[in-house]
């Protein structure tokens, strides 16, 4: 029996696989931790890479958000300028209007003071009858066109049309119209500001009858801070202004007064006039 060992077969198998346990050797021992090293460092490097591109991803944002902090600053800080120079202007706007207005209402005020005598209960031309006076004589004083008499109640009115004085009533102890009826009691009417003249509304609406009234019969402490009260002894009269209903005065008689003015400040009054 031969030699199994010499057999061609075996001789080559063997052959066959010491080289390639040799290669796998190679392989694994040299090869193979190659390329790990290799896939490794290349790992590395793109770890590194990647860490590189987030450092600067990182700083573009810091920057980026340091500049959109800076512009929200600046905005602020414009925001702050705008609005601290639109308040100057609004302030400086609302002076104007302000001394634009007062000069307006001395004007409404001055046109109307130059229609009285100082101390007059009525316009000039207008004051030539008064409480007391009869019915004939008032229309015989102003003339039937001008006199006009109510139908119902039989008071008279007069119309005025100017300085912001609209009208004059003239009312009577009696409805009768009996030429010899005497006048009661007078009002005074300022003209309506519901006018499509845009000039003559707003002089209207700085015209204050109250403020001429100061003027005219001198300054008083209002009752209950809008009921005046003028008592004109000299003259026998009482005048009558109630600031809320401010488009009127009224002139009444000593012994007699309005029947919707405040009765408390009537009272009040009549107390005080009787101490004096």
């Amino acid at each position: 029996m031969s030699d199994w060992k010499s057999n061609p077969i075996i001789t080559a198998f063997i052959a066959g696989s010491a080289v390639l346990t040799t290669t796998l050797f190679i392989v694994f021992t040299y090869v193979i931790p190659v390329y790990q090293k290799e896939d490794h460092n290349k790992i590395i490097d793109l770890q590194k890479n990647i860490e590189n591109k987030e450092l600067l991803i990182n700083e573009l944002t810091n920057k980026n958000n340091s500049s959109v902090e800076k512009k929200d600053n600046e905005i602020t800080i414009l925001n702050n300028f705008k609005n601290s120079e639109i308040k100057k202007i609004q302030s400086e706007r609302d002076s104007a209007v302000e001394k634009l207005d007062n000069m307006q209402k001395f004007l409404s005020f001055s046109k109307l003071s130059n229609l009285y005598q100082k101390g007059a209960l009525l316009p000039i031309g207008y004051d030539g009858i008064s409480i007391g006076d009869d019915r004939e004589s008032l229309i015989k004083y102003y003339g039937t066109p001008r006199a006009i008499t109510d139908e119902d109640y039989g008071y008279i009115s007069v119309k005025y049309g100017y300085g912001g004085i609209d009208h004059i009533v003239y009312y009577f102890s009696s409805r009768s119209k009996n030429p010899k009826d005497k006048i009661s009691h007078i009002v005074v009417f300022k003209e309506n500001t519901l006018t499509l003249d845009k000039e003559k509304r707003k002089f209207l609406e700085n015209l204050s009858l109250k403020d001429f009234l100061i003027n005219n019969f001198g300054s008083i402490t209002p009752c209950q801070e809008r009921f005046y009260i003028w008592d004109l002894t000299p003259k026998d009269v009482v005048i009558y202004y109630d600031d809320k209903n401010n488009d009127t005065y009224e002139i009444y008689g000593t012994k007699s007064y309005p029947s919707l003015f405040n009765e408390d400040c009537i009272n009040e009054h009549l107390k005080a006039k009787i101490k004096n």
